[in-house]
């Protein structure tokens, strides 16, 4: 596995037979994507829309949404 140029296992290896594995300390690492924040959103009329600040330069922007409906009855 490279990362940056660098054979990441063999530098792992060689650091722990050279006592050298200091540079592999882990710091504020974690193993999964944290919780998104959830903030719910209610389009009071037809024309409602959504407008959020992204980032500057950006040519993509991936999203995901859930649709509830609720009606009166």
């Amino acid at each position: 596995m490279y990362l940056n140029n660098t054979k990441v296992i063999q530098e792992l290896k060689e650091g722990y037979e050279t006592e050298e594995a200091f540079k592999f300390q882990k710091v504020n690492t974690l193993y999964s994507c944290p919780e998104p924040p959830v903030v719910p959103v209610t389009f009071l009329k037809e024309g409602s829309y959504a407008k959020l600040r992204g980032y500057s330069g950006g040519t993509t922007l991936n999203i995901s949404l859930e649709f509830r409906t609720y009606e009166l009855h």
